[in-house]
């Protein structure tokens, strides 16, 4: 079994999952936020605040964890430039398997059920972690992490999870669409 006292972390990538990871990890009492990777440097500059930023994604190969909050057609190709870290892999992907990670034998997902913009603040109790992960030493390693944000955890597989995520889009996406529908089928009768 793995303990930790302190969990070094590395955040692939620079959109508003990823910005709103470095910036609830980078205070957290459980985690040392090491490195942000992204592209650009460009893309970078918001995450400076944080922790060190890099364009390499080699800077992350020594975290105890390593999040991909990636495109989902980006998470396989990235995975396979970390086959060789030692630390816990996992992307945030919602509607993406576990297993694009495999080969790697220590792989999870951690799928926050948010939507997320960037200039807007979080409560991150009030926002679920779906998690999977092949070894229940590295969910509680993020269950842990979470915990330390106050975040509820819930363990789902990847197709429960895919379903979950489906129907949260779903409902996102397509409640105005329906009050206007309602609206309007109101205002004919």
């Amino acid at each position: 079994m793995y303990f930790w006292s302190v969990i070094s972390v590395s955040i692939i990538g620079t959109g508003n999952v990823a910005f709103h990871l470095a910036k609830a990890l980078s205070t957290s009492q459980s985690a040392k936020l090491q490195f942000i990777a992204g592209r650009s440097t460009t893309q970078l500059t918001d995450f400076k605040a944080f922790a060190e930023v890099s364009t390499q994604v080699s800077d992350t190969f020594h975290s105890d964890l390593i999040i991909l909050a990636v495109s989902d057609n980006a998470i396989g190709e990235i995975a396979e430039k970390l086959q060789y870290t030692n630390g816990l892999l996992v992307h945030t992907s919602g509607s993406t398997a576990m297993d694009v990670l495999a080969p790697k034998t220590r792989i999870g997902v951690c799928y926050p059920l948010q939507t997320f913009s960037k200039r807007k603040d979080l409560n991150y109790s009030k926002i679920p972690f779906l998690l999977e992960a092949n070894h229940q030493e590295d969910y509680a390693l993020l269950e842990k992490l979470l915990g330390s944000l106050n975040a509820p955890v819930h363990q789902m597989n990847s197709k429960d999870r895919a379903s979950i995520h489906l129907a949260a889009v779903f409902s996102n996406n397509f409640t105005n669409h329906i009050l206007t529908e309602a609206a309007q089928l109101c205002n004919q009768h």
